[in-house]
C-alpha cells in the first residue's frame, strides 16, 4: 500500500495592491522568502508552495497561508507526480457548444446584390 502525497498551490488573486501588499508581507515573515521567490508568487498563476507531503502538514500549509491573506489550495499528486493541470479544462471538454444555445443567424450568407469593384469579387 503506497502512501498517499499531496502538493500545496498557492494564486495571487487580489483585487487592490493593498491586501497584496500585506498579505506578501505576511508570508515573507511567516515563511522567511526572498524577493525572487515573491516575484514568481506574484505572476497571477498557480506556484507550487510544498509537495510530497501528508495530507495533515498540507492542510497546515494551507492554514497559516490563508490566515497571512493568501489563497491556497492541496491537490493529491498521482504516484508521487505533480498533477499540474487547468482545473477549468474537464468542464470545457464537456461542453461543446459553450453559449448554451444555437444562434442559426450567426452566419449570414453574402448580401452583396452586385459584384464588387475588385476584380478579385
Amino acid at each position: 500500500m503506497s502512501k498517499t502525497l499531496y502538493e500545496v498551490f498557492y494564486i495571487d488573486k487580489f483585487a487592490n495592491s493593498a491586501e497584496a501588499s500585506v498579505a506578501m508581507a505576511n508570508l515573507r515573515v511567516r515563511f522567511k522568502l526572498d524577493s525572487a521567490t515573491l516575484k514568481r508568487m506574484n505572476s497571477h498563476l498557480p506556484v507550487s508552495i510544498k509537495r510530497r507531503v501528508s495530507l495533515y502538514v498540507a492542510e497546515k500549509y494551507c492554514q497559516v497561508i490563508t490566515e497571512a491573506g493568501g489563497t491556497a489550495w492541496v491537490e493529491e499528486m498521482l504516484d508521487g507526480k505533480a498533477r499540474i493541470q487547468d482545473r477549468r479544462t474537464g468542464k470545457r471538454r464537456l461542453m461543446l457548444d459553450r453559449r448554451g444555445s444555437y444562434r442559426g443567424s450567426a452566419i449570414l450568407p453574402d448580401r452583396r446584390g452586385s459584384r464588387g469593384r475588385r476584380s478579385i469579387d
